[in-house]
C-alpha cells in the first residue's frame, strides 16, 4: 500500500473518530455510567477503524513485516500527535491526556490503538 493511500485511509479516520467521541459525550453519557460509555464508543471506534480500513487498504499478500510495522507505526504516530494537537489546542494539560491511554484504570484507548496498529496486518492480502 502506497503512503498516500495510508495517509488519506487516516485522514477518513481522523474525520469519522471525533463524530465517534461526539456521541459518546452528548449521547452515550446520558444513556449509561460514564465507564460504560467510554468502552462502548471504543468498541465503536473499533469497528469504525476495522470496518474504514477494510474498505481502504490494498496491502499486498506479499508485504513485509517491517513495511507493515512502518505503516503501523504511521498510523498510530499520527493518531497520538493529533490528540495532543486538538487536546493542547483546547487547553488540556499533558496529564490530563495522558490519563486516557491508562487501560489499568479501565481507560480502553489503548485498545483502539492497538485496532489501528493491527489493521495493516489484518488486511494484507486481501
Amino acid at each position: 500500500m502506497s503512503t498516500t493511500r495510508l495517509l488519506l485511509t487516516w485522514l477518513v479516520l481522523a474525520l469519522l473518530m471525533p463524530l465517534n467521541g461526539i456521541l459518546r459525550e452528548f449521547g452515550l453519557r446520558r444513556l449509561m455510567p460514564d465507564m460504560a460509555a467510554e468502552w462502548l464508543s471504543a468498541a465503536t471506534g473499533i469497528a469504525i477503524i476495522l470496518g474504514i480500513t477494510r474498505w481502504l487498504f490494498r496491502i499486498p499478500a506479499e508485504t513485509a513485516n517491517v513495511r507493515l510495522l512502518a505503516q503501523s507505526g504511521m498510523l498510530v504516530a499520527l493518531t497520538i500527535g493529533y490528540e495532543f494537537a486538538i487536546g493542547f489546542a483546547s487547553g488540556r494539560d499533558a496529564r490530563a491526556m495522558a490519563s486516557s491511554y491508562a487501560l489499568w484504570d479501565g481507560r480502553p484507548w489503548p485498545l483502539v490503538l492497538l485496532a489501528l496498529a493491527a489493521s495493516p496486518w489484518l488486511w494484507r492480502g486481501e
